[in-house]
């Protein structure tokens, strides 16, 4: 549990995270536990002693992705003046982040282990309660299209950019959060 690791430790587990959520992100869950540990600068031993099979290291890794957007969420609401503002912030974090290609990645292998989990339960309800409480506010606000709810919100936050050869991923990610941004708005 990372609340009982030492610093080193737990600094080697978060690097281990950060690793297998991008290359799962990049290249799906079947990426070589060797890669993700060199990819996160440490042993492969290092890697199995917190995670001691790929399945372990999947459901980590849902889970610190579920944390990052809810927290991301928490501080579009609390640091944006307007549910609609808040909305937008969100996605364009999820949309720049590439959220729907580690979600494409993940939730097939472990859909059941995942679904079942409580703290993914958890980090989930959240976030919908969250989303549904900015979408009304954005609606009664006049901001928000009134066709669209939060579950339309949430097949958005997944949305996976294609990159062209001349393009940079923040370059492409922005224009397509532009054009959600301004078809969602009233």
């Amino acid at each position: 549990m990372p609340g009982t690791l030492r610093a080193d430790a737990r600094a080697h587990r978060d690097q281990v995270l950060a690793a297998a959520r991008e290359l799962f992100a990049t290249r799906g869950v079947d990426v070589s536990m060797k890669d993700i540990a060199d990819r996160a600068g440490v042993g492969v031993g290092t890697l199995y002693r917190r995670f001691p099979d790929r399945d372990a290291l999947i459901t980590a890794a849902a889970e610190a992705h579920l944390a990052d957007l809810a927290t991301a969420l928490q501080t579009a609401r609390r640091e944006e003046r307007t549910a609609w503002l808040a909305l937008c912030r969100f996605l364009r974090f999820c949309i720049d982040g590439g959220i729907g290609a580690l979600a494409a990645a993940i939730e097939p292998r472990l859909h059941t282990r995942i679904q079942q989990n409580a703290q993914v339960k958890a980090a989930r309800a959240a976030i919908g309660d969250t989303l549904t409480e900015l979408t009304r506010q954005a609606q009664a606000d006049g901001d928000l299209r009134p066709d669209t709810g939060p579950d339309d919100i949430a097949l958005l936050m997944t949305v996976q950019v294609y990159l062209r050869p001349d393009q940079s991923r923040s370059q492409a990610a922005e224009r397509v959060a532009d054009l959600i941004v301004h078809g969602l708005q009233a």
